[in-house]
């Protein structure tokens, strides 16, 4: 298993954060990667499309490329936490072009999700194609920030099917968008209202298939605001369920002061 954890001053926040990624049970290859920069204030998390041709390149690809461009920008002296920074449309353009480029070199139908969190000054920003999803955690319950670009979204939305039916649809693993898959993408940007001592959590669908809503919050409730165990608990606990995809969580415990 990956894993990587630490603290940071971001801006005007304390953040403690930590990743790991699992193969699981079942498949032999991960195609799940993560990305922390704390120094640029970015995390982020991709999974390489299972049912297409090397989705382990296209998720190392698409985060490779992040790090490259905000490395690039910082030796260069313009990027700093504030208004100056590169935006998340940007910083995920900037991945589609990468992974589309390299598919059509390659020759590979490859693809990725990614949601991707941005925090700078008191704002955190969180952007998203795909199934990988952001959560905010407040201590008492788990609210799912994202909206999946997935066709069973879509049909929840039209047809307003219920969560159970959704779990066990056929069509339930069909994305509707991906980086990588067309020249151009659309990403859903948004702000998140974080309180201090609130926890922000990025995860691959190899977790959400695997454990209920309510089993999350359970865990969270037990380890927080330890991130270090509870993300390792989700990982074990996704695996105990079944592990039938590869899985992968990012979280961040955010909070307002200075360590002692």
């Amino acid at each position: 298993m990956k894993s990587e954890e630490g603290h940071a001053r971001i801006g005007g926040f304390q953040i403690e954060y930590a990743g790991f990624s699992d193969t699981g049970r079942v498949r032999s290859i991960n195609e799940d990667d993560f990305l922390l920069l704390p120094e640029k204030g970015v995390f982020c998390l991709a999974d390489g499309l299972g049912g297409l041709e090397k989705g382990e390149v296209a998720s190392v690809i698409a985060l490779e490329s992040i790090r490259t461009l905000l490395s690039a920008a910082g030796r260069h002296g313009f990027l700093s936490f504030s208004k100056k920074n590169f935006s998340l449309q940007q910083m995920i353009h900037h991945a589609n072009t990468i992974v589309y480029e390299k598919r059509q070199k390659l020759k590979l139908n490859t693809a990725t999700t990614m949601v991707i969190v941005q925090i700078h000054d008191h704002i955190v920003e969180v952007g998203h194609v795909g199934d990988s999803r952001a959560y905010r955690w407040d201590g008492n319950s788990l609210l799912h920030c994202t909206r999946d670009h997935s066709l069973v979204e879509e049909l929840f939305r039209k047809e307003g099917l219920s969560e159970e039916q959704l779990l066990n649809h056929p069509q339930r693993h069909i994305i509707t968008r991906a980086v990588g898959a067309g020249k151009e993408v659309k990403a859903n940007i948004q702000g998140l209202d974080i309180q201090g001592g609130n926890l922000v959590m990025l995860c691959s669908d190899g977790l959400t298939t695997m454990l209920a809503h309510d089993e999350i919050e359970s865990i969270l409730r037990r380890y927080h605001p330890d991130v270090n165990q509870a993300g390792r608990a989700l990982i074990t606990a996704a695996n105990e369920a079944g592990g039938r995809d590869n899985i992968s969580v990012v979280l961040l415990h955010i909070a307002e002061g200075s360590y002692h």
